[in-house]
């Protein structure tokens, strides 16, 4: 498995247009590789990523505006998902790996998961696929036993994923919510309930944690301790899912991102970022 690592000093490195737009050129540049890449990623503002086929009319401008709220769209389908105080993967993978080949879309997305559940499993017991009957009780559409894509603590959700399929490969990537917060999706959705979101509120102790590598693509390191400390949270959550992935995917290569890829996000950055007016 090949996992990106980002240049020390990256523009846009919390931009939500940006990563949206790395996403892009990742998939595309990699259809017709033979090894799973995963790279991970964040948001520096509160950014609502918007899916592929919808048009972001059930938003509300006004408080997306009042809360300085980035709107962002994205390549895949699924649903709207607020990225807030959270770590988001993208992994790309060929169709035929043997780890998803002839699976359905449903299956696909268990496979894919189940190494990140492992993982958040370790810091939070409670953590669990939602069930079809959480979905009904949310009043959302839900037609299977699970919602496969989405996880949550208790029966409240705090991670969410999305597919796109290419010819030859597939790109999964998704978020996961660290810490939880007083404001939701539903603040910002015309017919929405302000409801609080859950985190993953892991009692992890960060106080002699290192890593070798950065793994998560996050801005500079900054000097207030609430910042401080979701900035190492990233990195220990992202260590723990990539010994996870290696137990699937085999050991891990590091690469560095190529500036060649970085430019072209940059260059069609604005096709991604969204303006409400």
């Amino acid at each position: 498995m090949r996992v990106l690592i980002s240049p020390d000093e990256l523009q846009f490195s919390g931009d939500g247009a940006f990563n949206m737009a790395l996403d892009k050129v990742l998939f595309e540049a990699n259809d017709d590789q033979n090894l799973p890449i995963l790279r991970f990623y964040c948001f520096d503002n509160a950014t609502i990523t918007i899916p592929i086929r919808y048009d972001g009319e059930d938003l509300c401008p006004g408080k997306i505006a009042s809360d300085d709220v980035k709107l962002s769209r994205r390549i895949s389908g699924g649903k709207y998902l607020l990225h807030q105080l959270g770590l988001t993967y993208a992994l790309f993978i060929p169709k035929a790996h043997p780890s998803i080949v002839g699976l359905s879309l449903r299956e696909s997305y268990r496979r894919l998961s189940f190494p990140i559940l492992s993982a958040l499993k370790n810091s939070n017991s409670s953590v669990n696929f939602l069930s079809c009957t959480t979905g009904i009780k949310q009043n959302k559409d839900c037609t299977m036993d699970t919602e496969v894509e989405s996880m949550g603590i208790n029966g409240v959700k705090f991670v969410g994923a999305a597919q796109k399929r290419g010819r030859h490969s597939l790109i999964q990537h998704g978020e996961i919510q660290l810490i939880s917060s007083q404001i939701g999706l539903g603040n910002y959705l015309r017919n929405g309930s302000a409801k609080e979101t859950v985190g993953l509120d892991a009692k992890i102790n960060l106080t002699n944690f290192k890593t070798s590598k950065k793994l998560v693509c996050q801005p500079k390191l900054s000097t207030k301790s609430n910042r401080r400390s979701v900035y190492y949270l990233r990195e220990k959550v992202a260590s723990d899912i990539l010994l996870e992935f290696e137990k699937v995917f085999g050991e891990s290569n590091y690469h560095q991102l190529e500036s060649t890829l970085i430019n072209r996000a940059v260059a069609c950055r604005k096709e991604f970022e969204i303006v409400m007016k």
